[in-house]
């Protein structure tokens, strides 16, 4: 009944509609706490916090989020331990605490990379790099958060895309000469700066298009 409850949970916040999605969590949770299932309970936990997250409850969302790393790292899981870090990361750069966020950010990081996670990697590294943006900080670190994320996109074939536009709004202000020689020197790689600049040529190209 848990994982069916879990499911119904999953498919509601899918749909969007994260008040069902919250019940039937809440009900996956109460079984797998009798069960005595430490991994469900944390996984669970997780997903309420994200749902809580959605609905703007961000008390509850740091409450669950805090629940769910209590009980992960007790119990080793570290794959969703990192996952959490990175939604408390996310959590905290919503409220604008930018200190906090790249806390969290930089913990779910240290564990992906132990773990070789580098899907967890490259979207941690791209929030990195929004957030450098965001609080008005370094574009040489901004820059390098992002090739990060995306030398990780180009070996997997799977480009970041929220790097690649935030990339393409740091040249956008910088300039391209600018850019060029920041990018440069962050990849300290001639082929991988062509490929991502590439790949800020075919976003210009599509955004024009679409004008």
């Amino acid at each position: 009944m848990a994982r069916s409850y879990g499911q119904l949970g999953r498919l509601a916040q899918d749909r969007g509609d994260h008040a069902q999605a919250q019940q039937e969590y809440s009900r996956a949770l109460a079984i797998r706490e009798q069960l005595g299932d430490q991994h469900g309970m944390a996984t669970i936990h997780h997903n309420l916090g994200t749902v809580a997250q959605m609905l703007g409850d961000h008390d509850e969302a740091e409450h669950q989020y805090r629940q769910a790393i209590n009980i992960s790292e007790r119990i080793g899981d570290q794959a969703t331990t990192a996952a959490t870090y990175a939604m408390l990361g996310a959590l905290a750069y919503k409220r604008r605490n930018h200190h906090e966020a790249e806390r969290h950010y930089r913990r779910s990081i240290d564990i992906s990379e132990r773990l070789g996670n580098q899907a967890q990697m490259a979207a941690v590294y791209s929030q990195l790099g929004i957030l450098e943006t965001d609080r008005g900080g370094s574009a040489v670190r901004a820059i390098t958060w992002h090739v990060q994320a995306l030398a990780i996109g180009l070996q997997r074939g799977t480009a970041q895309e929220d790097s690649v536009r935030h990339l393409a709004m740091i040249r956008g202000e910088l300039g391209p000469d600018r850019f060029c020689v920041l990018l440069a020197n962050a990849t300290g790689d001639t082929d991988q700066a062509e490929k991502i600049t590439a790949l800020l040529d075919q976003l210009d190209a599509a955004d024009r298009d679409r004008r």
